[in-house]
C-alpha cells in the first residue's frame, strides 16, 4: 500500500487543533483547595459490639483539585471508612489516613486529614424487656376520671448498647387522648423513640384499653 501523508490532511489538521485545545484546556484549569467536613462510617464491627461515643468534633479534610469539581462536590458523598474488625469492647484509638476516605472525585486529592485519630468507646449490645408505660394526655369529661390503663403488650424487647438498655426502666406510648371521654375506650398507638442507639427489637402497634368512670367521693 503507498503511503500518502497528504491523504484527508484537513480532518488531520483539525484533530490536532483540537488536540492542542484541549491539552492547553487541562494544564490551564485552576486549582485550588477546599476544606470540608467528612461522616465517618465503620466497617467489620464484631458482633455483639456498638460503637458509643467518638472524638468531639468533625473529621476535616483539606482537598486539592480542579476548582469547578471542588466546587461542584457533594459533602455527603465524602466518608471516612474506617475497618473496626480488630476492636474490643472499651476505648480504641483509631487512625486517620488519605487511603481510607471514600467518595472523592477524580482528580481532587487529600492534602491533609485533621485530627489525625480518632478516639472510640465500644460497648456490648445488651437485650432485654421492658415495660410498656401508656402515656395519656387530655381530661376526661365533667364527673369522670380514669380507673385503670392497660397496654397489650405489657412489654417489649429493646436492643442497644449494654448501658443504656439496662438505665431504660419502661417504654412509654405516644400520647392516647381522652379529652371529653365519658367511658371505657381502646386505642392503638406507637412506642415514643428511645433515645441513643437503642432500639426496640418489634415495633408492632400498642393496644391501650383506658378504663373510664364516674369520680369517686373524695
Amino acid at each position: 500500500m503507498t503511503f500518502r501523508p497528504w491523504d484527508n490532511l484537513g480532518l488531520k489538521a483539525l484533530a490536532l487543533a483540537l488536540a492542542v485545545v484541549l491539552w492547553f484546556v487541562v494544564l490551564g484549569e485552576q486549582r485550588a483547595e477546599r476544606v470540608v467536613s467528612a461522616r465517618v462510617e465503620f466497617r467489620d464491627v464484631p458482633q455483639g459490639l456498638v460503637v458509643v461515643s467518638r472524638s468531639d468534633g468533625p473529621i476535616l479534610l483539606k482537598l486539592q483539585g480542579p476548582k469547578r469539581v471542588l466546587a461542584d462536590l457533594e459533602l455527603d458523598e465524602v466518608i471516612v471508612s474506617l475497618g473496626a474488625r480488630e476492636l474490643r469492647e472499651g476505648r480504641a484509638l483509631l487512625p486517620l489516613a488519605a487511603s481510607e476516605i471514600r467518595g472523592l472525585p477524580r482528580g481532587v486529592g487529600v492534602v491533609e486529614v485533621s485530627p489525625r485519630s480518632l478516639r472510640l468507646r465500644l460497648e456490648a449490645r445488651l437485650e432485654r424487656e421492658v415495660e410498656v408505660a401508656p402515656r395519656l394526655e387530655g381530661t376526661p369529661g365533667p364527673g369522670y376520671a380514669v380507673r385503670r390503663v392497660l397496654a397489650d403488650p405489657r412489654t417489649v424487647r429493646v436492643a442497644g448498647p449494654r448501658t443504656e438498655v439496662r438505665a431504660l426502666a419502661r417504654a412509654f406510648t405516644l400520647p392516647v387522648n381522652v379529652d371529653g371521654r365519658t367511658q371505657g375506650f381502646a386505642a392503638r398507638t406507637a412506642l415514643e423513640p428511645v433515645d441513643g442507639q437503642m432500639r426496640f427489637v418489634d415495633e408492632a402497634p400498642i393496644r391501650v384499653s383506658v378504663e373510664i368512670g364516674p369520680e369517686r367521693p373524695g
